[in-house]
């Protein structure tokens, strides 16, 4: 079974540049087999793409990348949204 890949997605101003940044979920993204009859975990995934200009978008990875909390069906990212410039630094989404 694949991931999900795209299965919600968010156009946002992630880091005030006025590009828009892409957030890609995939919900049914899995670590690893959890049982020898290698059933997916589902634990999900978020990719973030932040717009360098003239629509090359750079991947954020490492201790960047955002993951659920690693549980078994937890299908993290099924739904991604644009809530705005919440603590009002100018940023969206933060």
């Amino acid at each position: 079974m694949g991931e999900y890949f795209g299965g919600a997605l968010c156009v946002v101003d992630l880091n005030g540049d006025r590009l828009d940044d892409l957030v890609v979920a995939s919900p049914q993204f899995s670590l690893q087999a959890t049982n020898s009859a290698k059933l997916v975990g589902d634990e999900g995934r978020i990719y973030v793409f932040i717009n360098g200009d003239k629509g090359r978008f750079k991947e954020i990875t490492g201790d960047r990348m955002i993951m659920g909390n690693r549980r078994y069906g937890a299908r993290f990212g099924t739904a991604v949204a644009n809530v705005g410039d919440l603590n009002m630094d100018g940023y969206e989404g933060e």
